[in-house]
């Protein structure tokens, strides 16, 4: 048997001889070809790859016959090798190509238009399998359902199959194993000739859904399948190890006797071993990454803590490769699909005591493409951070980093000197909260309510919400209702707010108690909190005790920390009293979750296309907007207070403007930037989320979206938006809440004031005035003029420049204050600004 090299020798010798040669020469070179192909592929101990020299050489054949169709098909063959092998950048451009191929309607020779249709299904499928790779899901699902309607036109079997099956593979990312089990099911019914690569799918569904009798019965089959040569492909042996990995380790997760548990999860490491061997001659890098995932989960069950290390390790390795393959939003929405994977090794660290190596593993999950994004301003990569060479920078700062806040939750604190980890009780707080009639109520009423500023409330949802649905997100979210609404039972509030102090602080607060300075780094959810309305042991509010600044991860902590801009820029440059139009819209408001998934998928479509999408807002029910005029007022005080400042009012509060000084350098010129403007945001397409400003003329709408402000030339110290929600967005996993403060600071910001839910007009305008005054009269950095204006409305004594944490308001459990109360005491007035940065 030649090996691979020979065979590729071989080749090219073929190739030299009849690639000028006649017309039945080239078919003769072409079966030749495709049995090197084959014979490639199925070499044990071969990567795919090394089908690509071939292919390359079959797409100068058919371009020389002119058989566009064979050569697209080719195109498509060569982006699925790239892809599995994770080289998603070459995978994109075969696409492309091919993708020009069939969309170009002059191809009229009868080969391409008798198969046009089966093209079609092969490029969608391809398309598909890009997008899933890169765990855009609904871009993945929205390729495999055309092409399966394309494949029922057709009548062909195989490429339904396919196309059902890739459908269930994008059900199990989205956790619906019940659809993925149906889609697998029907792929068998039309199509069973790739037994195992079905039969290995089905095992999995089964196991994820927990029937594992069901289970059973395909992992037989797979034991069963005999080939006509009487072996397993390379591929089909690796399944087959992979299953059986996969129903012992499910035996061992539900086994109760620790002896019979440790027997299947050793089983499972030994099948998944074997695995992992195969996927890795073939060098299928994403299956590689996949099954060193399934390694470490069970060798951390069984505390080998050392092997589970190693192959999580190697995981990540082959992760960020692939990432870097990836561009722009596609690497966060990559991340996002595979951050288990480093939310395993951080606790494998957690339980080696190896903190910190856990922490720079949650900073390298921890907002990446944001990363990217100042990385490239910066010339260099933020990611490469070192928790133990960079402690001493910490200098009179306490670091408070969550992680895994969706699994086994923990928290690490780093200050100068000392690091430390605790495991948090998620169902302690689940517990605590679970009888609570008020939250049963609002837990009720998130599931119904879908998009939050678009969809009618659902008068028809019959489901019943009883206490065991309760998760944290629930909690979180009732939580914030609280604080949101001025008017709830006070009582119930401040009970709440030390239930959050015992979940999220108290573990560790004694060793951070002392410490003015706090840098919280949220995980998920938590990204929502302001833990400054957390209530401690002795009864005050954190805000009272502490200065707390949120940041994405330690090492954006550690760039903005050190960056210098030029002393020499203007002081002050504020937006306020912009003008809303009516607007004049004409499509149709979504009123269906089936209307916001196709408008999701189209918006993004045309966002990605640089299309108008003004439109959308109108679709969402975002269009209409009052005049504010506190912001009119708010902005004039600012120049009153920094007489050397600059304010642009009314109409000249536009987009067209903003882009204009920002493309002219003058942006740049001013250390503070100030919005006093609507801002909104929009979790299911964060890339909509915008500030709202005053539209300058027909030709231009009046949403500074994500983008545009991402690409905005900035060195602003600190930039303040004054507007409703500009802290909100899309919770990535891994990056956090994806909205306008990554904006800000990928443009350039060092520092950034957002709120967390709407304000209101005149009690804002009175706090960032006093913001202001206290920096210019007292020479407070922002960060802790913005403490001092909440304790300023805690205390009642919001018109008081004094900012002493002694002058807090203490609460008692009645619920009254031992000190003065004001108009603006409760949390909705002061809780919602929170400082990100410097």
């Amino acid at each position: 048997m030649k090996t691979a090299k020979q065979l590729l020798s071989l080749v090219i010798i073929i190739y030299s001889v009849f690639a000028a040669s006649p017309e039945k020469e080239i078919e003769r070179l072409l079966r030749t070809l495709d049995e090197i192909r084959l014979s490639l592929a199925t070499k044990p101990g071969t990567s795919s790859l090394v089908q690509i020299p071939i292919y390359q050489k079959l797409l100068d054949i058919y371009k020389q016959k002119n058989d566009m169709y064979n050569y697209a098909v080719t195109l498509n063959n060569m982006s699925l090798i790239y892809g599995e092998a994770g080289n998603f950048d070459k995978a994109l451009v075969c696409a492309d190509e091919a993708y020009k191929i069939l969309e170009n309607e002059d191809k009229s020779e009868t080969h391409f238009l008798q198969n046009k249709q089966s093209l079609q299904i092969l490029l969608l499928r391809g398309r598909g399998d890009i997008y899933y790779y890169w765990g855009k899901y609904d871009f993945a699902c929205d390729f495999y359902h055309k092409a399966l309607v394309i494949a029922d036109e057709y009548n062909s079997g195989e490429s339904r199959a396919y196309a059902l099956n890739s459908l269930a593979l994008v059900s199990k990312k989205q956790n619906d194993y019940k659809q993925a089990i149906k889609y697998d099911l029907r792929a068998l019914q039309y199509y069973d000739e790739d037994a195992v690569y079905f039969f290995d799918s089905l095992v999995n569904s089964y196991l994820k859904d927990g029937n594992l009798a069901r289970a059973k019965e395909y992992l037989d089959k797979i034991m069963s399948y005999q080939r006509v040569d009487g072996g397993f492909a390379p591929g089909d042996l690796a399944r087959k190890y992979r299953s059986s990995g996969r129903y012992n380790f499910q035996l061992g997760i539900g086994e109760q006797d620790m002896d019979k548990k440790n027997r299947h999860l050793q089983e499972a490491a030994r099948y998944f071993i074997l695995s992992y061997n195969v996927f890795k001659n073939m060098q299928i890098g994403i299956e590689v990454a996949d099954i060193c995932r399934n390694i470490g989960e069970v060798c951390s069950l069984l505390k080998d803590y050392d092997t589970a290390e190693f192959y999580l390790k190697n995981a990540i390795s082959i992760l960020e490769n692939i990432r870097l393959t990836a561009a722009g939003k596609v690497r966060r929405d990559y991340l996002a699909s595979q951050l288990d994977i480093y939310s395993l090794l951080i606790e494998v660290y957690f339980h080696e005591k190896n903190l910190y190596n856990a922490v720079d593993i949650a900073n390298l999950a921890h907002a990446k493409y944001l990363a990217d994004q100042i990385g490239e301003k910066a010339g260099s990569r933020l990611t490469e951070y070192s928790s133990r060479k960079k402690q001493a920078d910490l200098d009179g700062h306490a670091v408070i980093y969550y992680a895994n806040i969706n699994s086994s939750p923990l928290v690490m604190i780093m200050t100068k000197t000392n690091i430390a980890a605790y495991m948090l009780n998620k169902d302690a707080i689940v517990k605590e909260f679970r009888c609570a009639p008020s939250l049963n109520q609002a837990v009720s009423e998130y599931k119904s309510r879908g998009l939050k500023l678009a969809l009618k409330s659902s008068s028809t949802n019959n489901d019943s919400y009883t206490a065991r649905n309760i998760n944290l997100d629930d909690i979180v979210m009732w939580y914030r209702d609280l604080l949101k609404t001025p008017h709830n039972n006070l009582q119930v509030l401040q009970g709440a707010s030390r239930a959050m102090f015992q979940f999220l602080l108290s573990p560790f607060y004694l060793q951070i108690k002392h410490y003015t300075n706090i840098v919280i780094i949220p995980d998920g959810i938590l990204a929502l909190l302001p833990f400054e309305t957390f209530i401690d042991t002795e009864n005050r509010y954190i805000a009272l005790s502490h200065v707390l600044k949120y940041e994405y991860s330690l090492g954006i902590f550690d760039y903005l920390t050190h960056i210098i801009y030029p002393g020499n820029r203007d002081p002050l440059l504020a937006f306020g009293g912009a003008v809303y139009n009516k607007s004049t819209y004409t499509n149709a408001v979504i009123e269906s979750a089936q209307q916001l998934a196709y408008f999701t998928i189209e918006t993004r479509d045309q966002l990605q296309r640089g299309v108008d999408v003004a439109g959308s807002y109108f679709q969402l029910g975002l269009a209409e907007w009052q005049n504010l005029p506190g912001t009119l007022s708010e902005v004039k005080s600012l120049q009153a207070i920094i007489p050397s400042g600059k304010i642009i009012t009314g109409s000249g509060v536009c987009k067209k403007n903003i882009r204009q000084l920002s493309e002219s350098g003058e942006l740049k010129k001013y250390k503070y930037l100030h919005f006093a403007t609507h801002g909104i945001a929009v979790p299911e397409i964060p890339e909509l989320s915008a500030l709202v400003l005053s539209r300058a003329d027909d030709a231009d709408d009046c949403y500074l979206r994500m983008d545009e402000i991402s690409g905005l030339d900035l060195n602003a110290d600190f930039v303040c938006l004054s507007a409703c929600e500009t802290g909100l967005g899309r919770i990535y996993s891994g990056e956090g809440v994806v909205g306008l403060t990554q904006s800000f600071l990928a443009a350039g910001a060092k520092g950034l004031c957002v709120s967390l839910w709407s304000v209101a007009d005149e009690s804002t305008m009175k706090f960032m005035i006093g913001v202001y005054k206290l920096v210019q009269e007292k020479g407070v950095p922002y960060s802790q003029a913005i403490t001092a204006m909440k304790r300023a409305f805690i205390t009642g004594e919001e018109e008081d420049n004094n900012h002493e944490t002694a002058r807090g308001m203490e609460i008692n459990t009645s619920g009254t204050a031992s000190r003065k109360t004001g108009q603006y005491s409760h949390p909705f007035y002061w809780a919602p600004f929170v400082y990100y940065g410097k």
